[in-house]
């Protein structure tokens, strides 16, 4: 074996505790003066795995930032599997690919979405908190636990997805864990959307366990409260009352920069949507531009309140769909329209029918800002279809009419399409 006339800088790292050097050497038999011991490894090589296999005893990366290369074999040398996810992330933060080879490993079939600009340490760092919470059963819950969780992960949480819980049992009262503290703690919190429900119950079932508490929601709500940056806020298929909207409702109201709302599969009904509505003002939400309210059991009184509301405010989208407001409640939120700066409208499947004819002409014609309307799965007719037909190439703004499964010929509908397809493409020109 030949030794070199000069030393490597990862050699004095890897020896720089005698003391564990000599352990190293006595347990690996590596011995610097046996002549006949023979490696096809290079010196540097043989350092920077040594340093792998002891990095919990002694975590060297940043000392390596003046060598590249020798700091990326190093991290593709290290066991994510075995090493603490702490040290990982106390020492180890700038380097995106080894973060992704992380995630990748814990989590190889998981497919991602939305990733575009998130750094993979956020990415890891989200998915891990979620799972966590998703896993934990209340009566396991500590502030204690939770607080070591916070301190991990808060500096790189800005979404919390949460898509079921573990039910609430008689020992922690039917209540789920709470999210108050979480909350409050998660300073660069954007985006929340969660959900209540449950995927498995097991052999601990009471009756409503799935169901959300007066307490979760109170708890919620003051987390949401103190959560100064939140841009985003979803919570869905869960079944909220009059009681629990007002608290939320409260919580929201004064966030700067919440921009989107979104009560998916809530069941709140008409008495739910007066009593959120009720507990806000003119002041309330000054930066929403999407409200989202779908399959929320609304009627046309409902759309009523809710046009009322709106014309106060700049809303750019909005999702009523799979809420049977009839034509008469369609026809309040239409008469609106030319009011908001309205950019997406979704009236699926919303039992509206002929009748709706004349408001619909209206938008079409007079709108300047609508480009997305949805009002498919309603029995609007043929005649409907021929006078869209018509007045369609009227509107130079609107992109997509979706008219499937209400009654209209496949002919018509392809002479709408064609007709909005010319705006899409002038669009485009006029970007290029």
């Amino acid at each position: 074996m030949k030794f070199p006339s000069t030393i490597d800088i990862n050699v004095y790292k890897a020896y720089i505790n005698t003391a564990a050097a000599t352990s190293a050497m006595r347990n690996h038999g590596i011995n610097a003066i046996d002549l006949h011991w023979e490696t096809t490894e290079s010196l540097k090589d043989l350092c920077i795995r040594i340093l792998a296999e002891n990095w919990s005893n002694q975590p060297i990366y940043r000392a390596l930032d003046a060598f590249p290369e020798d700091q990326r074999q190093l991290l593709d040398s290290l066991d994510v599997s075995t090493l603490k996810l702490s040290d990982l992330v106390a020492h180890i933060q700038g380097d995106d690919g080894f973060w992704k080879r992380c995630f990748i490993a814990r989590w190889p079939n998981f497919v991602l979405t939305n990733t575009l600009g998130k750094k993979w340490i956020r990415i890891f760092l989200e998915k891990h908190l979620s799972e966590t919470l998703e896993n934990m059963k209340p009566v396991d819950y500590t502030q204690e636990k939770m607080q070591q969780l916070i301190d991990l992960c808060a500096p790189h949480i800005e979404e919390l997805k949460i898509n079921h819980l573990q039910p609430g049992t008689t020992e922690s009262h039917g209540d789920h864990i709470p999210f108050d503290y979480i909350l409050a703690n998660l300073a660069e919190l954007k985006y929340v959307n969660l959900t209540y429900d449950v995927k498995s119950v097991g052999k601990n079932f009471v009756l409503g366990c799935s169901n959300i508490s007066d307490n979760d929601i109170k708890l919620l709500a003051h987390g949401l409260g103190r959560s100064y940056e939140l841009q985003e806020f979803h919570l869905h298929s869960s079944k909220l009352d009059s009681h629990m909207l007002q608290l939320l409702a409260h919580s929201l109201e004064k966030h700067q920069y919440l921009h989107t709302v979104n009560l998916l599969h809530c069941r709140c009904g008409d008495t739910g949507l007066r009593a959120f509505l009720d507990a806000i003002s003119n002041d309330s939400f000054p930066a929403l531009r999407t409200l989202i309210l779908t399959n929320n059991f609304l009627s046309s009184d409902g759309a009523l309140l809710l046009a009322q509301s709106l014309r106060k405010r700049k809303i750019e989208k909005l999702d009523i769909r799979l809420n049977p407001i009839t034509s008469e409640g369609a026809a309040a939120i239409f008469h609106i329209l030319n009011d908001i700066p309205i950019r997406e409208l979704n009236m699926a499947c919303c039992s509206l029918d002929e009748t709706i004819g004349q408001f619909l002409f209206k938008v079409i014609r007079e709108n300047k800002t609508l480009k997305s309307l949805n009002i498919s799965a309603n029995h609007l007719g043929q005649k409907i279809g021929e006078e869209l037909l018509r007045i369609i190439p009227q509107n130079k703004v609107i992109q997509e009419l979706d008219i499937r499964n209400s009654d209209i010929s496949y002919a018509i509908k392809s002479g709408i399409d064609s007709s909005i397809l010319e705006n899409r493409d002038r669009e485009t020109f006029e970007w290029s």
